[in-house]
């Protein structure tokens, strides 16, 4: 029973810092291209995200070394404190060298981070009957952190710095970091499996339910990727939205995401299956 308790209060600690690393990751997911377009054009714009997003992958791609050599726990604090060095960065340099290459560090860091957060989710929850639930509050929360972040584009009304933001997101992120370490710094790691990423793609294809969820992530993740970028310039340089305005399309936007996760993963467990609300997300 006391370690079912403990396994519950690193749950709800989990839901605790998913939050906070939402509310980090989106108040600044919706400037970064405008506040980048303050020092460089669009073309550039477009080479530093894509440099980023490689760096991220690779990141991924040696996600089960650092696992296997120094666990989720030490990869987890290694890149977050690498990502705060990055923020302070954005918040402090005047540089545009320098705030070039501290926003490819931010970006590069954050898939690896959420990899982390997912493998302790999966060795915290105990029985696959609790799985829909436990992440079902686990994806609301974070969609919670997306719906209030635009609520930070007040800073810019009321401030005209984009700085300010980048604050609250660094202010987020050293509460996960802390939050993390405190909670988890004496936890059993589950030993490592070595992974081999051709042998896996491979396995992928030859699996065609595993091939079509992946395609599937894959797609939707690049329109979510293409939106977060393009969308905030179209409104504010194109359209002529104040960020005020810009933050209440936000708010109005995201709300559906709060409203049927939760319900969604019950569901999942109890009565439907995950495709069917895959299928109906997609319509």
């Amino acid at each position: 029973m006391d370690a079912e308790k403990i396994s519950v209060r690193k749950i709800r600690t989990l839901y605790i810092t998913g939050f906070l690393f939402a509310i980090h990751l989106a108040s600044i997911s919706y400037i970064n291209s405008s506040f980048l377009g303050q020092y460089v054009n669009n073309t550039t714009l477009d080479i530093l995200y894509i440099v980023g997003s490689f760096l991220s992958i690779i990141t991924l791609v040696l996600a089960p070394l650092f696992f296997r050599k120094y666990g989720s726990l030490l990869t987890l604090v290694f890149f977050a404190a690498f990502k705060l060095a990055a923020v302070l960065g954005l918040i402090f340099s005047e540089h545009t060298a320098a705030l070039l290459l501290f926003f490819i560090i931010n970006i590069s860091t954050d898939s690896i981070l959420y990899l982390c957060m997912d493998v302790d989710m999966e060795r915290e929850t105990k029985l696959e009957s609790t799985t829909g639930n436990n992440r079902g509050i686990f994806l609301t929360v974070q969609n919670v952190a997306w719906l209030l972040s635009p609520l930070s584009l007040v800073f810019l009304a009321a401030q005209s710095s984009f700085k300010n933001v980048y604050a609250l997101s660094g202010i987020s992120l050293f509460l996960f970091l802390t939050i993390s370490v405190l909670v988890f710094k004496n936890i059993k790691e589950n030993s490592q499996t070595e992974a081999k990423i051709l042998p896996a793609f491979k396995s992928m294809f030859r699996r065609s339910d595993e091939a079509k969820i992946i395609w599937t992530q894959f797609f939707l993740n690049f329109f979510y990727s293409w939106m977060i970028i393009y969308l905030p310039l179209l409104l504010h340089n194109d359209a002529g939205f104040s960020w005020n305005k810009i933050g209440l399309i936000f708010i109005i936007m995201l709300a559906p995401f709060v409203i049927f996760e939760l319900p969604a993963g019950r569901l999942s467990d109890k009565k439907y299956g995950e495709k069917e609300f895959l299928v109906i997300g997609f319509i």
